[in-house]
């Protein structure tokens, strides 16, 4: 991996050397120009595409940050469109996406590079015009999977550019993240896309930070079922209410990850949904789920467990639960403590819970404890940080596990519950840290993260 060195010049001259495998320093398989390094002008682009021209090392190229130039752009698509080595590429300046004669110069290396498998574009002003000149070339370009189109200007009007990207039958990974899509995209989209006139192969699909809100997330769960090859959707902060969520519980079901953290209005509604549908369909693929700050209280969290309990897993894998920033107390703790129980290689057993900054106190502190001394009990990391459990809660967790280690637990994080630092001996000798020397003495491999 090549950062830079000293000069300009000498920063340059040392990445044409090792592209061209001259020197003592044979070539790297990944580079990354980064602009804090190297400046790179139109003229050293230039340069940098004749010594790609032979290179057979290189499987990652980092151009981000940089104006190529109309030159430059079409010097680097002439040199790698018939490079068979290079996978991963990330091109182009914070305004490539304005410069359509840039654009349209390195179109053919979108389209003709036999081995790119995965193109990083985020950031780059891509805007409807230039997002055509895109999902034309790669449309051609049967080898590239993985697609990042985040961070950009793309609105509604750029449904038939997204679909012809989407239906693209070897596009398995999409990230249309922090653009400005609203409902009328998804509805527009779905319809497009439905069978038999579109066979997707899309299995990762990301569309957080845009404001698509109950009407999209209620299109999209419909044309979710079309697309059965889906693993992963993710809609962070995407507006999405109660209706949306409960729109969506259903279809979730068959995904493998699924996140709809930082949606405060969907509060219990996703959980109830869930529990109901999986009361007459019991199948359920979930591995990941992701409901932080989604306003979740004890009640959606007792439904939630009791969803999971009920359900027929898919697979033998653990499962990991992030429920953080919620409003999540010893009631729901309680419930929770029962997913813990839950022996390992049943494909319900829990790896990871996150509970972080919900209002715990001791008591349901000790309600996870009780869980994490089990013998069937497989949790590897817990995070009740920024909760109400206090000090003397803390210590009485520690005292807890000191009682009945867990043999499967391996990080658990305390932070800001209420210990006062001032009261914490510097030579350990207060009951706090008492407490703590005992914990890891009964577990050696445990990280307590506390303080």
């Amino acid at each position: 991996m090549v950062w830079g060195q000293s000069s300009s010049t000498s920063r340059l001259q040392g990445i044409l050397d090792k592209l061209r495998n001259v020197g003592p320093v044979p070539c790297p398989t990944s580079l990354f120009l980064l602009p804090s390094y190297v400046t790179l002008s139109s003229k050293d682009c230039i340069s940098i595409a004749s010594a790609l021209e032979n290179n057979t090392q290189l499987t990652e190229l980092y151009m981000s940050g940089h104006n190529l130039g109309v030159d430059g752009a079409s010097a680097l698509a002439r040199a790698l469109s018939h490079n068979h080595t290079l996978r991963t590429l990330a091109i182009g300046h914070a305004q490539l996406g304005e410069d359509i004669p840039q654009m349209e110069a390195l179109a053919p290396l979108f389209a003709q590079n036999a081995s790119l498998t995965s193109i990083d574009l985020q950031n780059k002003s891509l805007s409807n015009n230039s997002v055509e000149i895109i999902a034309h070339a790669i449309q051609r370009n049967t080898n590239i999977q993985y697609l990042d189109l985040s961070r950009n200007k793309l609105d509604d009007r750029s449904v038939p550019h997204m679909a012809t990207l989407i239906s693209s039958t070897h596009i398995i990974n999409i990230d249309l993240s922090n653009n400005t899509f609203t409902h009328p995209f998804i509805i527009d989209m779905a319809s497009m896309l439905r069978p038999p006139t579109s066979q997707i192969h899309l299995q990762r699909l990301i569309l957080s930070h845009n404001s698509i809100g109950d009407d999209g997330a209620v299109a999209l769960a419909s044309w979710l079922p079309s697309c059965p090859s889906l693993r992963e959707l993710v809609l962070d902060q995407c507006n999405i209410g109660p209706a949306g969520a409960r729109a969506l519980a259903s279809p979730s079901t068959s995904l493998r990850h699924f996140s709809m953290s930082s949606n405060s209005e969907v509060g219990d509604s996703f959980a109830e949904s869930l529990k109901g549908f999986l009361q007459s369909n019991r199948s359920l693929s979930i591995k990941n789920l992701v409901l932080s700050d989604t306003n979740l209280s004890d009640q959606g969290a007792v439904e939630l467990a009791e969803a999971m309990l009920s359900a027929d897993p898919q697979g033998e894998d653990p499962i990991t639960i992030d429920l953080s920033r919620n409003a999540i107390g010893a009631p729901g703790a309680a419930a929770l403590a029962r997913l813990l129980r839950i022996s390992e290689g049943s494909g319900r057993a829990m790896k990871q819970l996150n509970l972080a900054g919900n209002v715990l106190t001791s008591a349901g502190v000790l309600e996870l404890a009780d869980a994490l001394g089990q013998s069937s009990c497989a949790l590897s990391e817990l995070n009740v940080s920024g909760n109400q459990v206090g000090e003397e809660g803390v210590r009485a967790m520690f005292e807890r596990l000191t009682q009945h280690p867990s043999r499967s637990l391996r990080v658990l994080e305390v932070t800001d519950n209420g210990v006062d630092e001032g009261r914490i001996d510097p030579e350990g000798m207060d009951d706090t840290s008492r407490s703590l020397r005992r914990l890891q003495d009964a577990m050696p491999s445990l990280d307590i993260k506390w303080r």
